[in-house]
């Protein structure tokens, strides 16, 4: 897969893709705020009773640009929660791929302020894909960290 950027989900400014865009480190930390999702049809260690709840915390670290958050594959993540996908390739299975964009919500560390995903709307794509900046938009970010 190639880059997958996105927006912050607060700012709505682009996340650089960290190390490749030449950002310092502080302008791709960021936070993946998880759904919380019931699977009623699962029954590990439910006696087919209630379901099994996954999700609900977040993910921090610094973004790549190709879906992942230090170790964490966010798409595995995601589908893992959202589908009970067991990798990658089942996460992207059928209309799956779309269903987890649509759930990506990351937010800047330094924006972030222990919101919940419901309290969050989705990240947009990134246009420039974290990496390929036109000047303004390079200073535009510039300008944003030394606001904090």
């Amino acid at each position: 897969m190639g880059f997958s950027s996105y927006k912050c989900a607060k700012s709505k400014k682009s996340i650089p893709a960290y190390p490749y865009a030449g950002f310092p480190a502080k302008a791709s930390e960021v936070v993946l705020v998880l759904p919380e999702v019931t699977h009623k049809s699962v029954e590990l260690n439910t006696g087919g009773k209630g379901g099994v709840t996954l999700g609900g915390g977040v993910i921090r670290g610094h973004y790549d640009g190709y879906g992942h958050i230090g170790n964490a594959d966010i798409y595995e993540e995601l589908g893992w929660i959202m589908f009970y996908a067991r990798n990658r390739d089942d996460a992207f299975k059928g209309d799956r791929f779309e269903k987890i964009q649509e759930a990506v919500k990351m937010v800047r560390y330094d924006h972030y302020k222990g919101q919940r995903f419901n309290e969050l709307k989705t990240s947009d794509t990134c246009q420039f894909q974290g990496y390929f900046y036109p000047d303004r938009s390079r200073k535009s970010i510039e300008d944003s960290l030394k606001k904090g």
